[in-house]
């Protein structure tokens, strides 16, 4: 009987040891109709995706996979775009280019709508990520000096200051 156990318990802790994992399942998310390739950048607990869809040359569109939807662009300002990160609430930031060919930090809400992230005396700007109160941090170019900035659910902005670095 004591044998018996002795095997049960050493079966029980080789099995798990060899035993192998199911390799991680892979998903072609697809492109936009047209471009050549596409890179999903962040995702959120429910499995939706922001990323970008890459036409040719160096034209690039911000994306939202979804499961039931797959693929959607979202809107631009009439040139690139580029989504960094996507919270809960299916928001997504990143940034999109103005016809000054200047980045601009953008959110787009649950249906897609864009609402641009101003920071005033700023000729730039680049959402990075979003937590799931709305927050936006990102960074703006004022004065020739990069900012660190937040942006509150509502869009206001709050400068965080330059960043030193330690010598």
């Amino acid at each position: 009987m004591r044998t018996a156990m002795v095997a049960a318990v050493v079966a029980a802790l080789i099995i798990p040891a060899t035993a192998q994992a199911a390799p991680p399942a892979v998903e072609d998310l697809g492109t936009l109709p047209g471009d050549l390739r596409s890179a999903a950048v962040d995702i959120n607990d429910s499995g939706a995706i922001a990323g970008v869809s890459y036409g040719t040359g160096t034209s690039q569109h911000a994306v939202r996979w979804d499961r039931f939807d797959g693929i959607k662009k979202l809107p631009d300002l009439g040139f690139d775009s580029w989504a960094a990160a996507i919270n809960r609430d299916y928001v997504v930031v990143g940034y999109a280019v103005n016809s000054a060919n200047q980045a601009q930090a953008v959110k787009w809400n649950f249906s897609g709508v864009l609402a641009q992230l101003t920071v005033p005396g700023a000729t730039s700007s680049v959402a990075y990520d979003v937590n799931d109160s709305g927050t936006v941090a990102g960074t703006a170019m004022i004065n020739g000096v990069s900012q660190a900035v937040l942006w509150d659910s509502t869009g206001a902005a709050t400068i965080l200051g330059a960043g030193t670095v330690p010598r």
